[in-house]
């Protein structure tokens, strides 16, 4: 677990030409012993662990890893890849109903061979990640927490981005007014379940990310930063510079290390901790280097 908010300074070799191994020099702030450097071998591999890039020795479980194929962007979504929790009646019923309504979305991802809807998948990403956080130096999460991971993105592609103007301005309103919704979805089944004013207005609290500075929100930032990092960091690139730079691959690093920044800030120990286990194609790897390098 890293017991500082200091970023950790790197750099980084480039890929070799046959894109296959990969040699670089790390230097991190040791968080009580001397800083070292580190030089690594050329490793033949597709993806570089975050923690062998820096040369960090602290590991937590990787969630889903038995099953998860970075390379073949497959992901293993079942609930029986999160650590098993005690769970109610009233739980199980909201945790079914936001899954059932995720099973809706018509965009799909493959898991395992087969197609499954997209946000079903997230949702179960989150809550993985969100439950191994707790077993490793968090919480004991509540039932609160639980929902709130699995109805963070409940129904999303019903309100596409495209039904909004352009410009930052209507891209924050569009995320405000999203929140709102899903937290509204999750308390209604609540409700209905049988929870009290106090259990939903708690989950409102964290899909509305009100209690960011309390333990369980952050843990429900760390979830979120880390489904982004595992499952949609390499996707983004390319999008991001199609989409915001024309096609200019230096300005969409630019901005994609500015984003990298921005995620790195908002995590906490658990989190940072858990990122620096993500295996991570040489290229990103580079990037995540070059991000938590700068000042």
């Amino acid at each position: 677990m890293l017991a500082s908010d200091r970023m950790m300074n790197a750099t980084t070799g480039a890929a070799s030409s046959s894109g296959r191994n990969i040699s670089n020099v790390a230097r991190f702030p040791s968080f009580g012993h001397a800083a070292r450097q580190i030089t690594m071998p050329a490793a033949p591999v597709s993806q570089l662990s975050l923690m062998t890039f820096f040369g960090v020795s602290k590991r937590i479980p990787d969630p889903c890893a038995a099953k998860r194929r970075i390379a073949g962007r497959t992901f293993a979504v079942s609930a029986s890849d999160a650590p098993a929790l005690p769970t109610s009646s009233r739980l199980q019923t909201v945790l079914d109903g936001l899954d059932e309504l995720n099973s809706k979305d018509p965009r799909n991802v493959e898991v395992d061979g087969q197609q499954v809807p997209y946000e079903l998948a997230y949702a179960r990403w989150l809550t993985c990640w969100v439950l191994q956080l707790c077993a490793n130096g968090g919480p004991q999460p509540s039932e609160e927490l639980r929902i709130a991971a699995r109805g963070q993105h409940v129904e999303r592609w019903k309100v596409p981005r495209s039904s909004y103007p352009e410009g930052r301005t209507a891209y924050l309103q569009w995320r405000e007014d999203l929140k709102k919704r899903h937290a509204a979805t999750t308390t209604g089944l609540m409700e209905a379940a049988g929870y009290g004013p106090d259990s939903c207005r708690r989950v409102e609290q964290l899909i509305l990310k009100r209690a960011l500075r309390e333990t369980e929100g952050q843990i429900l930032e760390d979830g979120l930063c880390l489904v982004f990092l595992e499952r949609q960091f390499a996707e983004f690139l390319p999008k991001l510079a199609a989409d915001v730079t024309g096609g200019d691959g230096a300005e969409a690093e630019a901005k994609m290390i500015d984003i990298l920044q921005k995620s790195w800030k908002k995590m906490g120990e658990l989190g940072r901790a858990a990122a620096l286990t993500l295996p991570l194609e040489p290229r990103l790897a580079e990037l995540v280097g070059r991000a938590l390098a700068s000042p």
